[in-house]
């Protein structure tokens, strides 16, 4: 069976790195156990702390959610090698999609 927060989970201890639990905790505003448990996959991942880790280590929501690849850096260097034209064509998509 599938478990999205176990792959959540362990996509954000990846980020995390050598960083320690507790001060990440800290900042959350939640126990270290509490932010354990969702790197494990056995508590499921509230939407702020998988945003908080996606700016806090430079990952992307779609890596931490799906396992994509790419860093937000690596796609705004993509984005950025773009033609001017196809960039305005991105950004008045994004306008429409809301986002």
């Amino acid at each position: 069976m599938l478990n999205i927060s176990e792959d959540i989970g362990k996509r954000m201890k990846i980020s995390r790195g050598e960083k320690k639990i507790n001060e990440l905790a800290k900042r959350l505003g939640i126990c270290p156990r509490t932010l354990s448990g969702y790197e494990s996959g056995r508590t499921d991942v509230p939407a702020y702390v998988v945003v908080y880790y996606a700016k806090r280590f430079n990952v992307s929501l779609d890596y931490l959610c799906y396992g994509n690849e790419f860093s937000n850096t690596e796609l705004c260097q993509e984005f950025a090698k773009l033609s001017p034209k196809l960039k305005k064509a991105i950004m008045v998509f994004i306008k429409y999609c809301n986002w």
